[in-house]
C-alpha cells in the first residue's frame, strides 16, 4: 500500500481568490538543470529560459494573474504570484499548467510533485519576500536548495 500524502495546502481557503502567493517549485531530484549562479547574477541554461518564459506567460494566459516578481536559480524557481478578481482557475492549476508546459517543450519530466506556496498576507510580509527572492543569487551557496 502506497503512503498517504500530506497535504500542504490550508484547509478550507479558495486558491482562486484574490491575494498574493510566494511560490517554489523544484526541480526533480533538485537537479541543477535551469542554470548557474555567478558571483551575484544567474546565467539561465536552456531549460532555464524556457521556465522564465513559461512562468511569465501565465499572465497572457490568465489575465486575473500577474506575476509581481521571480527569479529562477539552477534547481528551483521563486515567484510572487497576484491573482485578483477571483480568477476561473485556480493557483494549483496555474503551477500545473506551468510545469506541464515547461516539460513537454524541455521533453523530459523537470519538476518535484509539489509546490511550495505562502499566502502573502501584509505589506510587511511582501518586502520581506521580495527581499529575499531578489538576494537569493547573493545568498545561492548558504541556499537550503543548494546543491554542489
Amino acid at each position: 500500500m502506497l503512503p498517504t500524502r500530506k497535504n500542504i495546502r490550508l484547509p478550507n481557503y479558495d486558491y482562486r481568490q484574490e491575494g498574493m502567493y510566494f511560490i517554489t517549485i523544484c526541480t526533480k531530484g533538485k537537479r541543477t538543470i535551469l542554470g548557474t549562479v555567478t558571483q551575484d547574477s544567474i546565467l539561465l541554461s536552456a531549460y532555464g529560459k524556457i521556465a522564465e518564459q513559461v512562468l511569465i506567460q501565465i499572465q497572457n494566459t490568465h489575465i486575473e494573474a500577474s506575476i509581481i516578481q521571480h527569479t529562477i536559480m539552477p534547481n528551483h524557481v521563486h515567484a510572487i504570484l497576484f491573482i485578483k478578481n477571483n480568477a476561473s482557475v485556480s493557483l494549483g492549476q496555474m503551477i500545473r499548467q506551468f510545469k506541464a508546459k515547461t516539460s513537454y517543450l524541455c521533453r523530459q519530466s523537470l519538476w518535484q510533485r509539489n509546490y511550495y506556496e505562502h499566502v502573502i498576507r501584509s505589506q510587511i510580509e511582501l518586502c520581506e519576500i521580495m527581499t529575499y527572492i531578489e538576494n537569493n543569487p547573493l545568498q545561492w551557496a548558504l541556499d537550503k536548495e543548494y546543491m554542489p
